[in-house]
């Protein structure tokens, strides 16, 4: 199964506007925060310490997760 796959596997969207939840260390996807799933990716990430609202971007009315700002 590719990352992508398990990524959105471990999300959930009923997060409100998304800027009080932390996106790597919050525990709002299931079981834990994404940081312990996706342990490569988080060491990539330059904002380890951003909100869930600074990860999306939408771009003609289609939204997609931006994990390398």
């Amino acid at each position: 199964m590719n990352t992508e796959v398990q990524f959105k596997r471990k999300i959930s969207f009923k997060v409100g506007n998304g800027r009080s939840i932390s996106f790597w260390e919050d525990p709002w996807c299931q079981g834990g925060p994404l940081k312990w799933y996706f342990p490569i990716i988080y060491s990539m990430s330059s904002n380890k310490l951003g909100c869930i609202a600074e990860f999306v971007m939408v771009s003609n009315g289609v939204m997609a997760w931006n994990l390398f700002l």
